[in-house]
This record gives structure tokens, sequence and C-alpha cells, in this order.
């Protein structure tokens, strides 16, 4: 059962992104004042939701500069699930490969998502769907 929604739709532009990101971590700072969580909950959901909206910036909406994205945060006592909605060129996430890549700068989006939530969920189609979940942990994980 969710107890709280928090919804923002933004221009897909890396310029957003920064707005994004504080809403995020304003969100895992009220679920901080709730009960304590691990130290890394704040981090790793702000770089999974990150590279999540960076995927679908450059990538699903690469040809168009017009997109919109929505992002829904679903706070319950358990967990945080953050959904990523875009109508832009979807991928098949079933071939997409989440191993840690051999390369620096690029293709680490994916295992950086996989690496730092519970569950991750992907629906292509109109609209694509990425659902990111973070169970609510304490310190002692």
């Amino acid at each position: 059962m969710r107890d709280e929604e928090v919804s923002l739709s933004v221009p897909a532009s890396l310029h957003y992104r920064a707005l994004l990101i504080g809403n995020t971590k304003l969100i895992c700072r009220r679920l901080q004042a709730r009960g304590p969580l691990a130290a890394e909950f704040q981090h790793e959901v702000v770089s999974a939701v990150s590279e999540a909206f960076n995927n679908i910036v450059l990538h699903s909406y690469a040809a168009d500069p017009h997109g919109i994205v929505t992002i829904h945060f679903y706070i319950s006592r358990e967990a945080l699930e953050i959904e990523l909605l875009d109508n832009g060129v979807g991928f098949d996430a079933k071939s997409s490969n989440v191993k840690c890549p051999d390369v620096r700068e690029s293709g680490m989006g994916l295992y950086i998502i996989h690496s730092f939530v519970d569950e991750v969920e992907h629906c292509k189609g109109q609209p694509n769907r990425l659902r990111l979940k973070k169970f609510l942990r304490g310190p002692a994980g």
C-alpha cells in the first residue's frame, strides 16, 4: 500500500537533470526523517534515477528534442518506487547487457541502475515504463 505519491514531468533535456536530482534527494530526506536508512540509500537512489533519466534523454529521445519525461515517486512503509515514463524509442530490456561493461565513460547506465536498486522492470510501449524499487532498510541493512 502506498502512503504518498509525488509526480513530476520535465522536458527530455539534460538541463532538467538537476531538478530531478533535487526532488529525488528531497524524497530521500523525507524517508530518512521517518526512520534511519542505510547510509548509502540516498546516493544509490539518486544515481539510479539519474542514470535512468540520462538514458531516456540520450537514447529514447535522441531524435525528438521535444519529448517529456514523467516521473512518479511512490512511497510506502517498505519501499520507494520510482516510475519513469516516456514516449520515445524504447529498447529491448531482455537483450540489454547489464554486466559491468569494459568501458569507462559509456555503457554503465543499466549496470548502475541494476546495482543500486532492488528491482528493475522495463516495459516497452507507448509510453515506455521503467520502474525502480528500493526497499527501505535500516543502517544494518
